[in-house]
């Protein structure tokens, strides 16, 4: 997990730098104190919320999976789908409890359990393949 911190925070200062826009002039844009950028940066980006993140990456003109980096850099073992929207979905292949055609729609669903289920673009054969089953 700390790689993944770490990853951000040299990419959120890469990216931020690249922009020309000082911890201040960013704080300003995105309506927090120098502060929070400075921990973001300085803390391995803890205590970021999603709703930050949104307006980073939109400030930046960066997707989140930039921001993060490519799937491989964050963390092994997880599988990339797509919603029907485009945005990707990661999820541990172990925590697929089952998935089927979506008979309304183009694509499959995925169910996690808890009544949890995700729709995708990926056909059942294209999941069956990324999960090796």
């Amino acid at each position: 997990m700390a790689e993944t911190n770490k990853a951000f925070q040299e990419r959120l200062i890469s990216y931020r730098e690249g922009r020309k826009l000082s911890q201040r002039g960013m704080a300003s844009l995105l309506d927090v104190t120098p502060t929070t950028i400075w921990q973001w940066e300085n803390t391995e980006g803890r205590g970021i919320s999603s709703t930050s993140i949104r307006k980073i990456c939109r400030l930046l003109g960066i997707s989140r999976e930039k921001l993060f980096g490519e799937l491989q850099d964050v963390n092994d073992g997880f599988v990339k789908f797509t919603f029907l929207s485009g945005n990707p979905l990661y999820v541990k292949p172990e925590t697929i409890k089952g998935f089927w055609k979506n008979e309304d729609e183009e694509g499959s669903f995925i169910f996690f359990g808890n009544k949890e289920c995700m729709t995708v673009k990926e056909s059942v054969s294209e999941i069956k393949g990324a999960l090796n089953v």
